[in-house]
């Protein structure tokens, strides 16, 4: 009873398994055996193992049967056929010796034709008489096999295959020719032949039968119109024997063709008939001449006007030129580029052509040009010439290149320019150079310090323009320390032609100055000493004397600011900050709760420390007024949301501290009691509550409530009740409702008119049925008048025993004072019947 498990029924040998459920009713699911008898006494194990034990054998039970095979009378019986096709039909026939009435199974009407379902079906027939025996056949229908012969085509070339493939199905296939394989290759000689597969289901049989054709293949000759040609030439290819045809080399038949190369070639060409589509092929030999290497060649490609030039062929046997010029005779060619052919024949008459450009160049007309005819001494000029090809320049200059003239005045300069093959021409130009202005240049005044201005000044020319972004005569201030450079170029209006002048500057460093204290934090009414460093004198701000002791006149934070002056006058600032404290300084400090319910109030303790004198609060808007200087303000919530609580703590000297906290009020949650009931004394009234808020549910008072913590819940008052619903949500933030039950006191007592105590659990007990009775005397009496119970307590009643023994069935007489809660008394009495 305490295990699953596995149920094992083992019949003749044969097991079967069965999971087993294990429980206190000792029961598991119906389990149906089936089995044929095999001997006419069997033997059947039903075995239980429990789970983790192996061969378990918790209990064990056999038991057998003889089986019997009854005698019976065999039917006369007559069967048409027990396999056909589809369609057909067979005839059933059973007739009883002993003149029993012969039924069939399946509709089946005896003698009477009737054509079977595909398959095969038992038909069973039955006597009526009871000592025949029944009749079994199995009659098997076959389906005619859906065949068809497939192949991949049935018209050929001799010497192609076919491949032949069965669409369908059959039980047995048979072909002809027999040495047909399904999707193998198979060869036929040319003619038309009948292919024939049967397949067979069965007694049913099924034949297909296709036509394939094989057809000969064309006797195809190639020729060609002219066997040897010379390269460049055309030859005309065509096949003979067929309908179409195709040759290798991409040539069309019958039309020209102009190999791409000499030497002897096999041209392959296949010949189809249009109506078989077979084919065949041929080849023809074709020899092709290489042309001769003809080169033509001068004496002088390029040549002056009037000039003669040679022409010579090589490469072939003879040589025709064109242009009326001979093979190696010299002429004059005209102007211009001319391109001269000649036609080269060989031995066996294949020709070739080379041609050859003959350039004859004018004697050029050359002109002289320059980037400036007038420049100013020291500037540089380009000379450049037109009309010819190259040129070369005297006195040492490059055709196109920049340089300065050597000299002052006109200076002539001549240019040579070539054509060609030295055809050539000259040019002269003159370039007057004229002498630079004498510019000077001065500063005003030439020794500053950093950052002060100067005025630049040139003199000798008519503008100046000076570097560094200086305009002349305007007061400018350097970058940079030390002797500095600064450049002028002043030009001469007339002539355009400029010069340069320089001028040196001094400019002087400033010092680096340092402000330093003897300490940076003193307390209030202390001394300190400031230095200034890094200049030769010094002068402080505040009343400060460099190197003097000096107090600070107030609390807090100053800077102090020191000018130092260098041995050349120049001067630069710094700074130091100074920290007075108080030395005996406050903490601002508060304590309060950081989570509240709205309309809540507390008050703010102060944890300052120091000598605090003045307290200034800041409530950050939760409450009005929303500032106070109390040191402990009671502050009462009237807005949800989180504030800033700010405390700012001052000395008798004037030092502060300030700290702040932050304060969330929170929203107080809602909840509804559902409306006052009444109900009959004895009766539950439903207590529901009605919230959006988690937290903790208190019903109050919680006598006669199921469950006091409930949201939901009902009551058994016996008098008029107020119940109060309390929420305290999980910020602890408080919400409160309540409902009346009103009570309605219906006298409902009394005691039951029997009860059997045979420890069945029910009704084993007599007890004082009624509600809202505040007092009760029960007294049972036996039939002879002695007392045998009696009780005070509702909840106590007779169990039908008298002095621990148990009391006989009868009738036993009974007497009930009580008192309800309303104050009532009342008596009854009665007789009740024990029952056994």
């Amino acid at each position: 009873t305490l295990y699953d498990g596995t149920l094992s029924v083992d019949v003749a040998g044969g097991e079967t398994l069965y999971p087993f459920t294990g429980g206190d009713d000792n029961s598991w699911s119906y389990q149906t055996i089936t089995f044929t008898a095999t001997a006419t006494s069997e033997t059947i194990t039903f075995k239980y193992n429990p789970p983790g034990l192996i061969n378990g054998n918790f209990w064990n039970i056999s038991f057998g049967d003889d089986v019997v095979e009854p005698a019976c009378d065999n039917l006369i019986t007559e069967v048409s056929a027990t396999e056909i096709c589809l369609g057909e039909e067979v005839t059933l026939s059973a007739e009883s010796e002993n003149d029993g009435i012969i039924t069939w199974d399946g509709g089946v009407i005896d003698g009477v034709p009737f054509a079977p379902p595909v398959g095969t079906t038992t038909y069973t027939a039955t006597s009526d008489y009871f000592d025949d025996c029944v009749f079994e056949v199995d009659i098997t229908v076959y389906e005619y096999p859906d065949i068809e012969i497939l192949v991949d085509d049935d018209e050929i070339c001799d010497g192609e295959s076919f491949i032949f493939d069965i669409d369908g199905s059959a039980d047995e296939y048979e072909w002809d020719p027999v040495d047909i394989v399904v999707g193998s290759p198979y060869t036929l000689g040319v003619g038309t032949t009948d292919i024939t597969l049967t397949g067979t289901n069965g007694v049913c049989v099924t034949v297909d039968e296709i036509e394939v054709t094989v057809h000969p293949n064309p006797v195809v000759d190639a020729t060609a119109d002219d066997p040897s040609i010379c390269l460049g030439e055309s030859i005309i290819l065509s096949g003979v024997g067929a309908d179409t045809y195709t040759w290798d080399i991409g040539a069309i038949d019958g039309e020209p063709y102009t190999p791409l190369s000499p030497g002897t070639f096999a041209y392959y060409v296949e010949g189809t008939n249009t109506l078989t589509g077979c084919s065949s092929s041929d080849y023809i030999y074709v020899t092709v001449t290489a042309l001769p290497d003809v080169i033509a060649s001068a004496d002088d490609e390029e040549v002056c006007e009037g000039e003669e030039v040679t022409l010579t062929g090589s490469g072939a046997l003879t040589f025709y030129w064109d242009l009326g010029v001979t093979d190696g005779v010299p002429f004059v060619p005209p102007m211009g580029t001319t391109t001269y052919t000649v036609t080269g024949n060989s031995y066996v008459g294949c020709s070739n052509t080379a041609t050859i450009d003959i350039t004859v160049y004018p004697i050029p007309e050359v002109t002289a040009s320059a980037s400036d005819t007038e420049v100013c001494e020291g500037e540089e000029v380009i000379l450049t010439g037109i009309g010819a090809d190259t040129y070369t320049w005297d006195l040492g200059v490059v055709d196109g290149e920049a340089f300065v003239p050597d000299g002052l005045g006109t200076i002539t300069y001549t240019v040579i320019g070539t054509n060609g093959p030295g055809c050539e021409g000259t040019a002269t130009i003159d370039i007057t150079v004229v002498p630079m202005s004498t510019v000077s240049a001065s500063a005003s005044p030439v020794d500053i310090c950093e950052g002060e201005s100067i005025v630049f000044t040139g003199s000798g020319a008519d503008t100046y323009v000076w570097d560094g972004g200086i305009t002349d005569g305007i007061a400018f201030t350097p970058v940079g320390i030390g002797d500095l450079e600064f450049n002028v170029i002043g030009t001469d209006s007339e002539t355009g032609c400029s010069n340069t002048a320089m001028v040196t500057v001094t400019v002087h460093d400033a010092p680096t100055v340092g402000a330093t204290a003897s300490t940076e934090e003193i307390c209030f009414g202390e001394s300190i000493i400031f230095n200034g460093t890094g200049a030769e004198t010094y002068s402080w701000t505040g009343g400060v004397i460099n190197g003097i002791s000096f107090s600070p006149g107030a609390i807090g934070s100053a800077t102090y600011t020191v000018t130092g002056t260098n041995e050349y006058g120049c001067e630069a600032t710094a700074f130091i900050t100074i920290n007075v404290i108080d030395c005996e300084p406050v903490y601002a400090g508060f304590d309060m709760p950081n989570s509240i319910c709205i309309n809540q109030c507390f008050t703010i303790q102060d944890t300052s420390m120091g000598a605090v004198t003045e307290w200034a609060w800041d409530f950050g808007g939760a409450t009005d007024p929303n500032t106070s200087t109390l040191q402990n303000p009671r502050i009462c919530l009237n807005a949800v949301g989180t504030f800033t609580i700010t405390l700012t703590a001052t000395s008798e000297t004037g030092a502060t501290s300030t700290t702040t906290q932050n304060l969330i009020v929170n929203a107080n949650p809602s909840i509804n009691a559902t409306q006052d009931t009444i109900i009959d004394l004895g009766g539950t009234a439903d207590l529901i509550s009605a919230t959006s808020s988690d937290g903790d549910f208190t019903w109050t008072p919680d006598i006669k409530v199921d469950c006091p913590d409930c949201p939901i819940t009902s009551a058994s008052p016996t008098q008029n009740q107020t119940y109060t619903i309390t929420l305290i949500d999980d910020n602890g933030c408080k919400a409160t409702d309540s409902v009346m039950v009103l009570v309605n006191y219906l006298l409902s007592v009394g005691v039951p008119t029997a009860f059997s105590p045979n420890g069945d659990g029910n009704n084993d007990v007599l007890f004082v049925k009624g509600e809202g009775l505040s007092s009760i005397s029960f007294v049972i009496y036996n039939r002879y008048g002695e007392r045998i119970f009696e009780t005070t307590d509702q909840s106590i009643g007779w169990d039908g025993t008298f002095l621990n023994r148990d009391e006989n069935p009868g009738v036993f007489t009974w007497v009930l004072h009580y008192m309800n809660e309303d104050d009532k008394k009342g008596i009854l009495k009665g007789n009740t019947t024990l029952i056994r």
